[in-house]
C-alpha cells in the first residue's frame, strides 16, 4: 500500500469528494472515541484523487503507521516522502501525538523509531484541552514502562507541568511510585522547583503513607525550607492520621509552627488528644512544649 501523491483537484466533483471524506474521518474519529482508527477503515479514502494532497495526507500516514499494519518496505515509502520526518504532527482531531498513540499501543519499534528521529521533540504537547500533556506526563500516568526511555532524550524536560500544576514526577507518585527510582536516577529531575518542589511532592508521599519514596525522595535532596508549604508534609500526616510518616519526616528536620498545630485543631482537623503521643514519640514537638502552648498533659 504505497500511500503517493495524486493530482490536486480539479472539478466540483473532486472538491465535494474531499469535503466529505473530511467528514467520514471526523465521524470515525468520534466512532472510535480518539482510539486508533482501524486501517481497513482508511482504505476508502486513499483512491479519492486529490485528497492524500492535502494537509490531512500525512496524519492518514501516521494512523497507518500507528496500527503498525505497514510493511518495511511501505514504511521506507513513507519515509521517501517526507512523512515519517514530521514526527510531530498530530494524528486526528484528539490531538493525540504520534510517539503517546505508539506508547498507548505498546509498539516497542515505532516508540524507538520516533524517539531516535533526530526532528522529533520529547516536550511537545497533545494538542487536547482535557489533557495537554508531554509524552513524560502521559507515560507517568498511564505507560510507565516507558519512562526511562523518554528520560535517556537528551532534550526531555522532566520539570514541565500540566494544566493542573503536577509535572511527572509528581503524577508517578500519584500512579506509579515503583517507578520513582527511575525518574530519580535520570538526574532530570527539580525536587525544588515550581508546584514539583519538595513541599508539595513529600506530601503526595504522605498521603499514600508510602514511607519508601517518602525515603528516597529525602535521600536524593527533597527539603521544606524555603517553600510556603513547609508545614504540609507534618501537617498532612497529623490530619489524615499518617502516623508511619512522621518519624521520617522530623528525622530529615521537617518542622511544623505551634501556631499551624493551634490553627488546625480550631478548625477541628487533628484530635490533639488522639494525635498528641504521636507528636511527642516522632519529636514533632516535646511533651513540655504541648503542655505549655495547649495544657496537653496526654
Amino acid at each position: 500500500m504505497k500511500l503517493s501523491a495524486s493530482a490536486m483537484p480539479t472539478t466540483d466533483l473532486q472538491k465535494s469528494q474531499i469535503e466529505r471524506a473530511r467528514e467520514q474521518l471526523i465521524e470515525l474519529g468520534e466512532k472510535y472515541h480518539g482510539r486508533d482508527i482501524p486501517t481497513e477503515e482508511l482504505f476508502q479514502f486513499m483512491d479519492i484523487e486529490g485528497f492524500l494532497d492535502l494537509d490531512m495526507r500525512r496524519n492518514l500516514k501516521y494512523v497507518s503507521i500507528g496500527n503498525g499494519n505497514l510493511t518495511e518496505e511501505e514504511l521506507s515509502d513513507l519515509e521517501q516522502e517526507g512523512g515519517i520526518n514530521s514526527v510531530n504532527l498530530f494524528v486526528d482531531k484528539f490531538g493525540m501525538t504520534p510517539i503517546c498513540r505508539a506508547m498507548r499501543q505498546e509498539d516497542d519499534a515505532m516508540i524507538d523509531r520516533i524517539l531516535s528521529h533526530p526532528d522529533f521533540d520529547p516536550n511537545i504537547r497533545n494538542l487536547n484541552d482535557d489533557h495537554p500533556a508531554t509524552p513524560l506526563m502521559i507515560a507517568a500516568e498511564h505507560k510507565p514502562q516507558y519512562l526511562e526511555r523518554l528520560l535517556a532524550h537528551p532534550d526531555t524536560d522532566a520539570d514541565l507541568m500540566d494544566k493542573f500544576g503536577y509535572c511527572a514526577l509528581a503524577i508517578v507518585l500519584q500512579y506509579h511510585p515503583q517507578y520513582l527510582p527511575v525518574m530519580l536516577a535520570s538526574k532530570k529531575v527539580s525536587l525544588n522547583k515550581n508546584n514539583c518542589n519538595s513541599g508539595g511532592l513529600l506530601s503526595f508521599a504522605v498521603q499514600k503513607a508510602d514511607t519508601q519514596s517518602l525515603e528516597l525522595l529525602f535521600q536524593h535532596g527533597a527539603s521544606t525550607e524555603g517553600f510556603d508549604n513547609s508545614a504540609a508534609p507534618i501537617l498532612i500526616s497529623l490530619v489524615r492520621e499518617r502516623f508511619d510518616v512522621l518519624p521520617i519526616l522530623t528525622k530529615y528536620g521537617c518542622k511544623i509552627h505551634v501556631d499551624d498545630l493551634r490553627d488546625q485543631i480550631a478548625q477541628g482537623a487533628i484530635d490533639l488528644d488522639k494525635v498528641g503521643p504521636h507528636i511527642i514519640i516522632s519529636n514533632v514537638f516535646t511533651a513540655a512544649e504541648l503542655l505549655n502552648e495547649f495544657d496537653w498533659t496526654g
